[in-house]
């Protein structure tokens, strides 16, 4: 069987990592257009439910979050959101080079955003753990996170158990 999908590049992305994870039996063609990325997915009869459940997961609408840049107010998607910090009573993000300020206190976006995979890694730092491509032990009990834009950050000492517990409870 085969299907074929268009999607920006996060979605296109998001594609590639499910396929490279999925068995011998599903080949991957990609084809790009200038504007938007087309896909051309082979299948087996039997995988097709098996990518249908990821397909509608990869579809769902995104979350946006507001904040303010020098130039004025901004709805950023929290799919382009590696690390919100807090510094002081001043919580901020980088969002393609842009330093965004956010509105709300970082315990608010820890709630807000858990179901979509954000976690407290530090007093002061969330990650969104979508982009998390390893994680290694660093020393004194701290754990280190190597996101797919290069970027390393600490889990805290403190934070490094309940993250932990999170990661088995999201791989299981």
């Amino acid at each position: 069987m085969a299907i074929k999908l268009n999607g920006d590049q996060h979605f296109i992305d998001e594609i590639k990592k499910v396929c490279s994870t999925e068995n011998n039996e599903t080949s991957v063609t990609f084809i790009m257009n200038e504007e938007l990325a087309q896909i051309e997915i082979h299948l087996s009869t039997e995988m097709v439910k098996q990518f249908k459940d990821v397909l509608s997961t990869l579809l769902k609408p995104t979350k946006t979050i507001m904040g303010k840049t020098a130039r004025g107010l901004v709805w950023v998607d929290i799919n382009d959101i590696y690390v919100i910090e807090a510094f002081g009573n001043v919580v901020e993000t980088t969002v393609k080079q842009h330093v965004v300020q956010l509105d709300k206190k970082l315990y608010e976006y820890e709630e807000e955003l858990a179901s979509d995979g954000f976690v407290r890694i530090g007093k002061s730092t969330l990650v969104n753990t979508s982009k998390i491509v390893s994680i290694a032990a660093a020393y004194n009990g701290k754990l280190l996170l190597y996101l797919d834009n290069q970027q390393r950050v600490d889990v805290n000492r403190s934070y490094t158990k309940a993250f932990k517990k999170m990661l088995l409870k999201q791989g299981g």
